[in-house]
């Protein structure tokens, strides 16, 4: 019986397909070559594509050339990986050994086994959980709540650039700790709120949209707190009777206007 040749149903596993078809350590027909001199008697074995067809080598000798292919074959080394962990081992010693108990080792080899092993219903399910794709799809939903509190220096920062900016100074050090409390106070009331929406099919693939609420702007506040400051009216009024005074000297038409519409530009 010639072995050489994959059985039809190992072409639908390209894992394992690609396994015995690798770019280094192979026959001229493109099968594994493991040499099996010097296998113990009675050890337990696993059946291998050789040159001449099936044979059975035993595991350590396995364990051993796999050792060999990944320093020298690491890519054949990755899928032979991937496969054991598709049957759900942890290692190639933990495979092989069930690998050992195949009743059909005289008509396939050890990783056409595993092959045919991780099409099993159950195992696809537990690898595809493994895998974090849970088997099914269904539906995403996902809620992020995240707080960003401003330290001294980034709170002092703020708060010195808009004191200039309403006050016409900058603040104390006692102001900057008090502000910074107020602003703390307000950053854990208004979080920022990220609400992720979606459905995954169960098999890698899925859509989503995130929506980002409640976004708290700290130089908006420290606007609205330098306002509430003792001084703020006095300097508020300062600046437009200044302006209104500088107005009058280069239009004397309006004072005529002001008059009329009122400071803010609204009729009396």
């Amino acid at each position: 019986m010639s072995t050489n040749a994959p059985p039809p149903y190992l072409t639908k596993n390209p894992l394992v397909y690609a396994a015995n078809n690798p770019q280094a350590n192979v026959s001229s027909n493109g099968t594994i070559v493991l040499n099996p001199s010097g296998a113990a008697a009675g050890a337990a074995t696993v059946s291998v594509i050789g040159e001449n067809g099936l044979q059975q080598v035993p595991i350590d000798v396995i364990l051993a050339e796999i050792n060999n292919t990944r320093a020298n074959n690491p890519n054949l080394y990755n899928r032979l990986e991937k496969l054991v962990d598709a049957n759900g081992f942890s290692s190639f010693q933990d495979a092989l050994e069930i690998a050992a108990f195949d009743t059909s080792s005289g008509e396939r080899s050890w990783e056409q086994f595993l092959g045919v092993r991780s099409q099993n219903p159950e195992v696809a399910a537990d690898y595809a959980k493994r895998q974090g794709g849970g088997g099914s799809g269904g539906p995403i939903n996902s809620t992020n709540t995240q707080r960003n509190l401003s330290s001294a220096s980034q709170a002092g920062s703020i708060m010195d650039a808009t004191f200039r900016s309403e006050l016409g100074r900058t603040g104390t050090k006692d102001e900057a700790l008090d502000f910074q409390k107020a602003l703390n106070e307000q950053q854990q009331k208004n979080p920022t709120v990220s609400r992720t929406n979606g459905y995954s099919d169960g098999k890698g693939s899925s859509t989503s949209s995130t929506t980002t609420t409640g976004t708290f702007d700290p130089t908006r506040f420290a606007q609205e707190y330098a306002r509430s400051q003792e001084g703020y009216a006095e300097r508020f009024a300062g600046i437009n009777f200044m302006k209104i005074l500088d107005d009058a000297i280069s239009n004397p038409n309006i004072v005529e206007q002001i008059v009329g519409e009122g400071i803010g530009g609204q009729a009396n």
